[in-house]
């Protein structure tokens, strides 16, 4: 590996491990409690900083081979934290945690694209399945919730029986 490399590489962990505590953090917001989709985010999250570490890890200088320190793990964790408290809502939690995912998305395009393993670029492509089926599932959920916050109900003038169905609409 080479420097340009393991920059890139160390670059994908951090904003893997942001997006993991993002989802821990926001799991335990009672908008988002339990949430499958941020745990299948946490999970992807945290595969793809252990490859990276291990990569990382395995190289032969000794400075290159430092894992996330104490300082960046507890920087992840407050900004994540208060990142948590300001979403007001499911819809708010659920784009915030999607504008994380995207950043990750980002990195992990620039690391595949840029790999000189074939070994690890077959991982990287895996994770970018995994990570596009979340942020279009992310994409949907958030659409619809931003949907009902735009338009509650429905207005529609001239109607005399229900005003919820479009095809008693004049």
């Amino acid at each position: 590996m080479i420097d340009v490399e393991v920059v890139r590489l160390r670059r994908l962990r951090a904003s893997a491990l942001q997006l993991r505590a993002l989802a821990r953090a926001l799991d335990r917001n009672k908008w988002t409690r339990n949430d499958a989709l941020l745990n299948q985010g946490r999970c992807a999250a945290w595969r793809i900083a252990r490859l990276v570490s291990g990569r990382l890890r395995a190289h032969p200088n000794i400075q290159y081979q430092r894992d996330a320190g104490f300082w960046t793990l507890l920087k992840n964790s407050l900004v994540a934290s208060v990142t948590s408290l300001t979403a007001t809502n499911r819809c708010r939690a659920m784009t915030r945690f999607d504008a994380c995912l995207k950043a990750v998305m980002r990195e992990l395009d620039d690391a595949r694209a840029l790999t000189l393993a074939p070994d690890l670029s077959d991982i990287f492509g895996r994770s970018q399945c995994e990570l596009r089926a979340l942020a279009k599932a992310l994409q949907v959920e958030t659409e619809v919730c931003g949907q009902s916050v735009r338009n509650p109900r429905p207005v529609r003038l001239g109607s005399s029986v229900h005003a919820d169905s479009p095809f008693l609409t004049i």
